[in-house]
C-alpha cells in the first residue's frame, strides 16, 4: 500500500478525516504534488499539531518542540549544514557516542541512512 494511502486510511480509521476529505486531498496531491499530510493540513481538514502527534504516536516516536530547545553550536556542527538542510533534521542531543536528531520526516530512511 502506498504511503499516502496508509496515512489516509489511518486518519480515516481514527476519525480524524472523512473518506471524502481523503479523496479530495489525494486528488489535490495528484494534481499538484506534495506530501499528503501537508496537503491535508493546508486544506484545513486537520491541524498541523494533530497530524504531528498522530504520526508520532503511530511510529512510537516522541514529539520535540524545537522552540523550547537551546542547541549548543558544537552539537549542531555534528552534522554538516548541507545534510541538515537537505533532510530537514537537527541534532538535539549527544551522549555516550549517540547522536539524537529531530526530523520533519521520520519516513525518510534514505536521508537518515545518509546522516548515519
Amino acid at each position: 500500500m502506498k504511503e499516502r494511502e496508509r496515512l489516509g486510511k489511518l486518519l480515516v480509521d481514527a476519525k480524524l478525516l472523512t473518506e471524502e476529505q481523503l479523496k479530495m486531498a489525494i486528488d489535490f496531491q495528484q494534481a499538484v504534488g506534495g506530501k499528503l499530510g501537508a496537503i491535508i493540513v493546508k486544506l484545513g481538514f486537520i491541524e498541523d499539531s494533530t497530524l504531528i502527534n498522530f504520526i508520532a504516536k503511530q511510529m512510537n516516536l516522541p514529539v520535540v518542540n524545537l522552540d523550547e530547545l537551546v542547541l549548543p553550536e558544537n552539537l549542531v556542527k555534528r552534522i554538516p549544514r548541507k545534510l541538515i538542510e537537505k533532510h530537514h533534521v537537527l541534532p538535539i542531543h549527544y551522549k555516550e557516542g549517540i547522536l539524537t536528531i529531530a526530523t520533519s520526516d521520520p519516513n525518510n530512511v534514505g536521508g537518515l541512512d545518509e546522516i548515519a
